[in-house]
């Protein structure tokens, strides 16, 4: 049931890694993860592996052009509109 969440935690690690360019230590999100959420308490060596499965299986790919980013961006701006007109959502929807 966690397994999301731990992909979604080990995905912000990667984005800061490369968003930061600098000294980003696995031992200081696997304090701050159990914080967001008790079930994201990882071991480093743990998140470790994790991180090099994910890498792995993006094939080490992490760099997203600007093009790209933004197409997926605004596919999911769209696709949130859809779903608040969908759902009967009163309101204008910001970003």
């Amino acid at each position: 049931p966690d397994t999301w969440r731990r992909l979604v935690a080990c995905a912000i690690l990667e984005a800061e890694k490369v968003l930061i360019d600098g000294d980003v230590w696995n031992e200081d999100l696997c304090e701050a993860l159990p914080l967001a959420h008790p079930q994201l308490a990882l071991a480093a060596a743990d998140l470790s592996a994790l991180e090099v499965a994910f890498c792995g299986a993006l094939g080490w790919r992490l760099h997203v052009p600007a093009s790209q980013y933004a197409a997926h961006f605004f596919s999911l701006v769209a696709l949130a509109h859809s779903a608040a007109h969908h759902a009967g959502a009163t309101g204008a929807f910001q970003v």
